[in-house]
């Protein structure tokens, strides 16, 4: 089954620690679940400000429009998100500040519970059709650029820029579009 979220139907909502703005594209719960088992959504960063944590969960981060920034890690390690569209997968357990580069940012998030469901994400650049292999899996698409077409067994949606889709046990899904760019994130039950 494919389902359209259109941009104007994200749920706009503060970060889990009040410091900054998210729009919740998609999520699914487990039974029994005390939160989540995977959430998408897209974040508004404006200033320097600490990420919320998340205990037990991965991240999948990527940049989607600004100057760049820097994502400092307690223990020392960081990492240089200095391009869009390029993704980027961290624990959310572990405590981190984000330095802006050059003025506010977009970004996409594509949280997971670890060992529960696994994340692997790309960015396709599309000039004609390609075809995902979607058995048995959930999947969920953000198009970054121009007009997509997703195809499934339940018929077909059109993506302008900013608009989303979720795919929920597709066998195959056609994607399809000129000059265009769409995130896709995988989400593998474990």
């Amino acid at each position: 089954m494919l389902r359209l979220i259109r941009q104007s139907e994200m749920l706009e909502g503060p970060w889990r620690n009040g410091m900054g703005v998210s729009w919740e594209i998609a999520s699914h719960k487990e039974p029994g679940a005390a939160d989540f088992s995977w959430r998408f959504a897209k974040a508004r960063i404006d200033r320097d400000v600490p990420f919320s944590i998340y205990p037990g969960m991965d991240r999948v981060f990527m940049q989607i429009s600004g100057n760049g920034l820097d994502l400092e890690f307690e223990g020392g390690h960081v990492l240089q998100v200095h391009e869009s569209n390029v993704p980027h997968a961290f624990a959310c357990d572990i405590p981190l500040n984000c330095k802006l580069r050059g003025g506010p940012c977009f970004d996409l998030n594509l949280f997971t519970t670890r060992g529960v469901y696994e994340a692997q994400a790309s960015v396709l650049r599309l000039s004609g059709m390609e075809t995902l292999d979607l058995a048995n899996i959930e999947a969920v698409f953000f198009a970054l650029e121009g007009s997509v077409v997703l195809s499934g067994q339940g018929g077909a949606i059109q993506l302008q820029a900013g608009d989303a889709a979720v795919a929920t046990l597709e066998q195959v899904t056609t994607v399809a579009g000129n000059s265009a760019s769409l995130f896709v994130g995988i989400l593998q039950h474990l």
